[in-house]
């Protein structure tokens, strides 16, 4: 049964963290109590499966049953931070989808097949869902992606899981109503003949639901223990053998050991394997539930027993053994959350429960045939229904309180599609509704983390004061918008809309920034949706620039710009610092006053608001002619020369741990470089270089403290002009940190 501990579990009884410790009589009676429970299971399973034309494997399936319950148990002993009371258990609700191929192969629903061929297909169908499951889990597992299981949308999964629970329950009763079909429509149109049997069936499952509000542990199995001795009470009261019983349908029919089908490797060849794929949709179906159920399940222990579970471990060893039941005909099994929460409450903390339980279950296994034949039909039907109707109200009817009305509208959506259609459209409905959410959920993510203009973000780039000031009056006319994650049919129209409101604006950007450093992939409908910037650009006269992608997006980029016109609005850069660079470039360009007004003396003059003084501070500093990839400055000396660049440019290179230079600033004329290390006395922290003849003005400490002594004033006006360029240094940083924020 898949469960995830919720208002049936953890609000019951005690809390397991409170049961007495220890792994004595608690653990044995947890495990006798846990054995019991799965054999009923297992009995009320493959009564529901192995009727009519497969009666002859009832036997045989309990059996198989009952080992998958051994082999899920004993795999829990190998996952690393599973609790040594966790239990393995088959699993009804991903089993419950495998229900209408066992329906046509009961019913002679094939032609032709032998009684021997339809067990034979029907423990297939089994393993081969068991096997697809288990081949799953591996794969999770090698790939650690059991993460992304958990990917799936609550309301998908609460519908996946409730429309399994209303199998069951319209599997149970079918089989107690003489109904054709186990559908709302069969339902409806049989007799009432089977009213009496209905009633029964119904009043034990509505028995043990309450019991199982004083405790979820033994309620059900006292109700079924109940069920079983009022039923033989009842018989005795009458004078009624159980032969008697049997021949009024309150018993299942005897198999005689003769006419009973074994197991026997001589069961593959007579497996109808044309049946076995076309029910191919039905096993993926079991499997993908089941895979959920998993999941789940490892989570509801790792609440409700605060324990932290090793899931790629988990996932592996129930591959492993779900992989080995296949092979046998077993069926899909793996933790229990349930049980193992149960055998908790019961006071069982170590593994003995898990070495009583397997001992219970080998012993339930020798006698699996008598167990069948005398377990009453309606207590194993009624404990289909209670396991149904448990899992229903869990997924379904109780998160109406705790779940948005949407998505419980969602899955009630898949379990409504289920009743009326069968679960193979339900799935399909749960899986084009995951796409949907993820999709419409995915695309209200801020795709655009930041948008600023100059004054928030700027090249690399030290300039003069002048067109410092012309960049700060022109701020508006670069807009950079910095992009995350996957750009989609839905993420890449927020792109737009902040392309579209800008552009819009009086004052729109000449260059708009598109900073793709943070973009991890286009989709095809995203690389259509790019071909609108270039009409926009256009348009309105704006350059768009892609800046700074990743590598891996190159074969992306490289359709979009197949898409565009030879005088298309839209530019790729390599990196965002060049992009802003050349745009700041075109807009000193565009100004009166030329790209390169600033000078050493405009600068020094701009700064002290005095140009004779700045006329004389030039006086008694050094002029040099620096050639092209001359070092001006290096990493590590501990001279305390500055230097104020009259024309050309200098580069500063950062050194990294693995020896290797990375540009990380250019400077410009009017720009004072060297200031920091002189003033700090600190070794020089990185290469100064000019990236192209250049004209620089050079002071030392020698100079500095002869104007010191000769002209006091002189000396004053350079460390305010030194104090100056720092405090606006900081105060454009601070802005710029602000708006990054």
């Amino acid at each position: 049964m898949t469960e995830l501990p919720g208002d049936q579990t953890l609000g019951t009884a005690t809390d397991p963290r409170a049961a007495p410790k220890g792994d004595g009589l608690p653990a044995v009676i947890a495990g006798l109590l846990v054995a019991f429970n799965l054999l009923c299971q297992a009995v009320a399973l493959s009564g529901l499966l192995f009727t009519g034309a497969l009666a002859l494997g009832v036997g045989l399936s309990t059996s198989l049953l009952i080992i998958s319950c051994i082999i899920a148990t004993l795999a829990m002993a190998c996952v690393r931070g599973m609790p040594g009371m966790a239990v393995g258990a088959l699993q009804n609700v991903p089993v419950a989808a495998l229900l209408p191929a066992a329906i046509v192969l009961a019913t002679g629903g094939i032609d032709g097949l032998t009684p021997t061929e339809a067990v034979a297909t029907m423990l297939a169908l089994l393993g081969a869902s068991a096997f697809v499951l288990g081949s799953a889990m591996l794969a999770l597992s090698a790939l650690d992606l059991g993460r992304v299981v958990r990917l799936m949308p609550h309301p998908v999964s609460a519908g996946f899981l409730a429309s399994a629970g209303m199998i069951l329950v319209l599997a149970g009763l079918y089989r107690v109503s003489g109904a054709a079909e186990p559908s709302l429509q069969g339902l409806l149109e049989a007799g009432a003949s089977h009213g009496p049997a209905i009633a029964l069936t119904l009043g034990l499952a509505g028995a043990m639901g309450l019991l199982a509000r004083w405790r979820v542990d033994l309620g059900p199995m006292l109700g079924i223990l109940l069920g079983i001795g009022g039923f033989y009470a009842v018989l005795a009261w009458q004078g009624l053998s159980p032969e008697d019983a049997r021949a009024l349908d309150f018993l299942p029919p005897l198999v005689s050991r003769s006419d009973a089908i074994g197991w026997s490797p001589a069961l593959f060849t007579a497996i109808h394997w044309e049946t076995l794929w076309a029910q191919t949709p039905l096993i993926l179906a079991a499997a993908m539930i089941g895979v959920l159920g998993a999941m789940l399940n490892f989570t509801g222990i790792e609440l409700a027993l605060r324990s932290e579970i090793d899931t790629r471990g988990a996932l592996s060893a129930t591959g492993l053994s779900n992989v080995a039941l296949g092979l046998i005909g077993g069926s899909i099994s793996y933790v229990s959350s349930v049980n193992t929460v149960s055998a908790s409450l019961l006071g069982a903390r170590g593994p003995m429960t898990r070495i009583v339980l397997v001992v219970g279950l080998g012993v339930g296994l020798v006698y699996a045939g008598e167990i069948v034949a005398f377990t009453p039909t309606f207590v194993a039907t009624a404990l289909l229904i209670y396991m149904g109707g448990t899992i229903l109200s869990r997924w379904l009817l109780s998160q109406w309180r705790d779940q948005p009305r949407a998505d419980w509208a969602i899955a009630l959506s898949i379990v409504v599609v289920t009743v009326l259609f069968g679960i193979l459209p339900a799935i399909a409905l749960g899986i084009v509704t995951a796409s949907l959410i993820f999709a419409i959920s995915y695309a209200r993510l801020p795709v655009v983390t930041q948008l600023r203009d100059l004054t928030g973000q700027r090249s690399a780039v030290d300039r003069g004061p002048a067109q410092t000031d012309q960049l700060d009056a022109q701020a508006d006319k670069v807009l950079t918008l910095t992009l995350q994650g996957f750009l989609f049919f839905g993420s890449v129209e927020q792109v737009l809309d902040h392309i579209r409101a800008a552009l819009g604006r009086p004052n729109r950007p000449d260059t708009i920034i598109l900073d793709f450093r943070k973009v991890s992939a286009l989709d095809s409908a995203a690389l259509a949706a790019m071909r609108k910037l270039e009409y926009l650009g256009e348009k309105h006269g704006t350059g768009i620039v892609i800046a700074g992608a990743r590598p891996q997006l190159a074969a992306a980029l490289l359709r979009i710009e197949a898409m565009l016109t030879d005088r298309s609005a839209v530019v790729f850069a390599p990196s965002v610092d060049g992009a802003l660079e050349a745009a700041e470039d075109r807009l000193l360009a565009d100004h009166a006053a030329g790209p390169w007004a600033d000078t050493a003396r405009s600068a020094i003059a701009d700064a002290l608001q005095d140009d004779a003084l700045a006329a004389r501070l030039l006086t008694r500093m050094q002029r040099l002619d620096v050639a092209e990839g001359r070092t001006l400055i290096t990493y590590g000396a501990e001279d305390e020369d500055i230097y104020v660049i009259e024309a050309g440019r200098l580069a500063v290179f950062a050194h990294l741990s693995d020896g290797r230079r990375m540009r990380v600033r250019s400077l410009r004329a009017g720009a004072i470089v060297g200031e920091i290390a002189s003033y700090a006395r600190l070794p020089r922290t990185a290469d100064v270089v000019a990236e192209t003849p250049a004209v620089v003005y050079r002071i030392d400490p020698g100079t500095l403290d002869a104007v010191l002594s000769e002209d006091p004033a002189l000396a004053a006006a350079w460390h305010k002009m030194i104090a100056i360029t720092l405090s606006e240094k900081i105060h454009r940083t601070t802005l710029m940190l602000r708006e990054s924020v």
